[in-house]
């Protein structure tokens, strides 16, 4: 830890350490034989059969392991540095999952919908990317395309006669045909053994290389539409934010920078207070089922386990329902609803506290106009409460009520709220500027003829080019990011490494820049030696990177 930044010296030290504890465990006094000699040549015979072509197989040099249109879903290949977040290049150049905004989950995916196999929900570290891939998809916008002849392509599998994908790490290269038009992408962010500062840039590079099958000279224009990403999962969590975009340039350097700020909501009403449990009853609300019990939870009554759940007094809504003596499993068996008694919303905002299970639409606190659900919130998978709200701005005057939902009986099976008032001003955990996903964002593209604009609909860059004919030209788009508020549990307040060598995105961007004909070099030099000179066969190479 060097002045509130995690280094990456720490984390590989506890990385090991937790490794060395799994492999040191204790042994289990109990085992299973003895087994003769015998025994193990019944369970693998001497002669397995392997006949001398099918030896010589496994050593043969192969093919380029090309995947073509059919295989193009399940694909998706880590192109960004290390150390620094995850992004996934599609098998059709589409760049996917963007897990750089530090939301704390499961697995390298994050997964919208559950899975069942053999009757047992899995859950992302138990297999379910495996049982089944996750589709590719991106929770923002950004998209490249090619203009030439009129006609308008996006780079995916859409539009173009052939599209194929070869993945060599750290390179993915997609190749898109159709006429006489050809274009190669190479995706990579730089990869420099033995030099770990030159492997970690927040930044992805996307190559393309345009070719003109053609007779005549062909005029091209490569371009990169996108959205501000900044605040993408707290957007809703921070109505006080102002989204921001601004182009840069430079010569041979043409792009846009996103980012947000700060703009005050003020009010002179006063909140409304509409209840703290303070009571120690239910008097405004009526509980079913045996989760919420008949009264609120003494914080005194509750299980030393749970720590401190930053009540806001002596008592809080807690459906881990241990009051019968109940052990960890079976206190989150219990299930039930707490519904409020009807009231008009007459300020802006509804603040509370909330912890418990992140299971949405199983362990909630809800907002119903109606018998509609309009406004939703789960906890965070901890027992410590944090502060949040309803924007209800858009719902002024309407009736509604709200409802405490536990459905979950499984782990992380309760759900707990506290200290409910009605306010004009949205009451959050921290400052804007500490939220995880708060930082810049940009784009850019270099060389050739390039500009960009932003504006709050969404934001351009792009790079035309004179392709002539039986020629090629190839154009780069640098994409870098930086969000260094850390949310890893354990390790809240404290920075990712990368924030303190570069201020902002825009930084990233022109160190990459001004560095990229070397840190390109060094790449592709890595990627000849290890797949193209090699002699082993492409299966090998390629898996001993594959997972």
């Amino acid at each position: 830890m060097d002045g509130g930044r995690l280094s990456r010296r720490a984390v590989l030290k506890g990385s090991l350490a937790g490794l060395a504890g799994g492999f040191l465990a204790p042994a289990v006094n109990a085992t299973a034989g003895p087994f003769s000699a015998q025994d193990y040549r019944n369970l693998v015979p001497e002669d397995k059969k392997l006949t001398p072509e099918w030896l010589a197989s496994l050593f043969d040099r192969g093919e380029e392991p090309w995947v073509g249109r059919e295989g193009l879903r399940t694909i998706g290949m880590p192109v960004g540095g290390l150390f620094a977040g995850t992004v996934y290049l599609g098998a059709d150049g589409r760049l996917w999952n963007w897990d750089i905004f530090n939301q704390h989950h499961l697995g390298a995916v994050i997964r919208t919908q559950p899975v069942e196999f053999r009757g047992r929900r899995l859950n992302e570290i138990e297999g379910a990317n495996y049982v089944s891939p996750p589709a590719p998809q991106s929770p923002f916008q950004l998209e490249f395309l090619v203009e030439s002849g009129g006609e308008r392509r996006l780079m995916d599998s859409r539009g173009w006669e052939s599209v194929r994908f070869l993945g060599r790490y750290p390179v993915g290269t997609v190749e898109y045909a159709d006429g006489d038009l050809a274009v190669r992408l190479d995706a990579f962010s730089p990869f420099v053994p033995l030099n770990v500062e030159d492997s970690s840039f927040p930044a992805v590079v996307m190559r393309f290389t345009v070719r003109n099958d053609g007779r005549e000279p062909r005029r091209v224009r490569l371009m990169c539409n996108f959205e501000n990403p900044v605040l993408l999962h707290s957007r809703r969590n921070a109505p006080d934010a102002l989204l921001h975009a601004e182009t840069m340039r430079a010569e041979d350097f043409a792009g846009v920078l996103c980012s947000a700020r700060h703009s005050p909501i003020e009010s002179e009403r006063e909140d409304l207070a509409f209840d703290d449990f303070e009571s120690g009853e239910y008097r405004r609300w009526t509980p079913e089922g045996s989760a919420f019990g008949t009264r609120p939870t003494l914080t005194s009554e509750m299980p030393g386990y749970q720590g401190d759940v930053n009540a806001q007094g002596r008592f809080v809504v807690n459906t881990h329902n241990a009051r019968q003596g109940e052990d960890v499993r079976q206190a989150d068996e219990h299930i039930g609803t707490l519904t409020s008694e009807p009231f008009v919303i007459e300020r802006g905002f509804i603040n509370f506290r909330i912890g418990g299970g992140n299971h949405a639409g199983r362990t909630e606190l809800q907002l119903l106009v109606g018998d509609k659900v309009v406004r939703s919130a789960t906890g965070s998978n901890s027992n410590r409460m944090r502060f949040d709200f309803f924007d209800v701005r858009d719902l002024q005057g309407q009736t509604a009520h709200l409802r405490g939902v536990d459905k979950e009986s499984g782990g992380w099976g309760h759900i707990a709220f506290d200290d409910i008032v009605f306010s004009d001003t949205p009451r959050r955990e921290g400052s804007l500027e500490d939220l995880p996903d708060f930082g810049t964002f940009a784009v850019c593209s270099l060389g050739g003829d390039g500009d960009a604009v932003a504006t709050d609909r969404g934001c351009r860059t792009w790079v035309d080019l004179e392709v002539p004919p039986g020629g090629e030209v190839a154009a780069r788009f640098l994409i870098a990011w930086h969000f260094p508020n850390c949310s890893i549990p354990g390790l809240e307040g404290q920075k990712r490494w990368y924030g303190a060598r570069w201020r902002n995105a825009q930084q990233v961007a022109e160190d990459l820049a001004s560095r990229l004909p070397e840190l390109e070099a060094l790449t592709m030099g890595w990627v000849k030696t290890w797949y193209d000179d090699s002699t082993l066969p492409w299966y090998l190479l390629v898996r001993t990177f594959a997972s």
